[in-house]
């Protein structure tokens, strides 16, 4: 239960994060995120699970590899997309749609029909996500224009722009 909980508050500490280091490009930002994982888990799985006990093959390198490289990074640059240009509330709201797309994918792959709960829980979920997005639309709306980053000057930042631009 603890590590749960743990994993929810890294979770939306990286989101949170991200969004400070909106300045770095997504893939550094991965890269970085992925070696410092690797660092702190590569020992403690070796101390936990010794690879002299283990059996390698080159079938399941190539899996660990394709693993890490493939869909891992890939997720991980796309989360990171999403966060720095729709913010991190949006990347929060988009996982509550892993549900939705779980019982599709069992239905249609596993031929799993779904009961009336599920598609009541389906409702309120996707519900959810409409009141949530709808309720930030409002605010915007009722504040006037949105601000951007780029029109908002901190002080002594007019100094640091070039001559031709204002």
């Amino acid at each position: 239960m603890v590590a749960i909980a743990l994993a929810a508050c890294c979770y939306a500490m990286s989101a949170q994060l991200i969004r400070k280091l909106s300045g770095i490009p997504s893939l550094v930002q991965v890269t970085g995120s992925l070696i410092a994982s690797a660092v702190v888990l590569v020992p403690l799985t070796i101390f936990l699970h010794p690879p002299l006990t283990q059996s390698f093959s080159q079938s399941s390198l190539l899996a660990l590899a394709f693993l890490t490289i493939g869909p891992t990074a890939v997720a991980y640059v796309l989360r990171t997309q999403i966060i720095q240009i729709n913010g991190a509330v949006f990347m929060s709201s988009a996982g509550y749609l892993i549900p939705v797309f779980a019982v599709l994918w069992a239905w249609v792959f596993l031929s799993e029909s779904p009961r009336a709960t599920v598609w009541i829980a389906l409702v309120l979920v996707l519900g959810g996500i409409a009141i949530g997005q709808s309720g930030g639309q409002s605010r915007r709306e009722a504040g006037g224009k949105s601000v951007s980053k780029q029109s908002v000057s901190s002080p002594g930042s007019a100094s640091r722009r070039s001559p031709g631009k204002s």
